[in-house]
């Protein structure tokens, strides 16, 4: 997916205007490409784009950073879910070396099933703070509540996010202390429909 081919024939770079991020599958082997845009490019398109759907990438098939996250896994038996790459490098950097990401998707049961295998017996969603954050929350708790595991979101400043928080002391304090007080998915779920009414609160 690296190369495509414009209506004239002419082949162009797919991912041209992106830092380019590696994505591997759960033994470390590269499957495909995550790209941000970058620089002069900033609004061509959308902020992310990943590899088209291949014979080896299957977005709903792969957890980014598992295999780099499965050592931390096995031993705090804790599984810390971002919501992009960056996220999860930030998280590494930062220390938090259970971090993963589900590559803009609801979680799926090829999802659970690698969480399953990973040992982990609680998982920490950590999205951004904004509405769009909240919703990414929803779909990831989707595939994951079947799971015999502790399921709990951790609710950050509204318009934060854990790369911006991470990179910065102070904001690595904040998404410790949102980390460490994440509140069990049911009792977050509830807060969410506190103030809705009618048709909202039935959507």
């Amino acid at each position: 997916g690296l190369v495509r081919r414009a209506e004239g024939g002419r082949p162009y770079d797919f991912f041209r205007g992106r830092v380019l991020i590696p994505i591997r599958d759960r033994l470390g082997r590269v499957v495909g490409f995550g790209g941000r845009v970058f620089g002069a490019h900033e609004h061509d398109g959308p902020k992310y784009v990943n590899t088209p759907e291949t014979p080896l990438f299957h977005k709903g098939e792969l957890v980014f950073g598992l295999d780099l996250a499965a050592n931390a896994v096995r031993s705090t038996h804790q599984l810390l879910i971002v919501e992009g790459y960056t996220d999860v490098m930030a998280a590494h950097q930062a220390g938090w070396r259970n971090a993963v990401a589900v590559l803009g998707t609801a979680t799926t049961e090829h999802h659970a099933a690698l969480v399953r295998r990973s040992g982990a017996r609680e998982v920490v969603l950590a999205f951004d703070g904004d509405e769009a954050g909240r919703k990414a929350s929803q779909r990831a708790l989707l595939g994951l509540l079947k799971l015999p595991v502790a399921l709990r979101v951790a609710v950050l400043a509204e318009g934060r996010d854990p790369g911006d928080l991470l990179i910065d002391p102070a904001g690595a304090g904040e998404f410790k202390a949102a980390v460490e007080g994440a509140r069990e998915w049911f009792d977050w779920a509830l807060a969410g429909l506190a103030g809705l009414h009618g048709r909202e609160l039935a959507d």
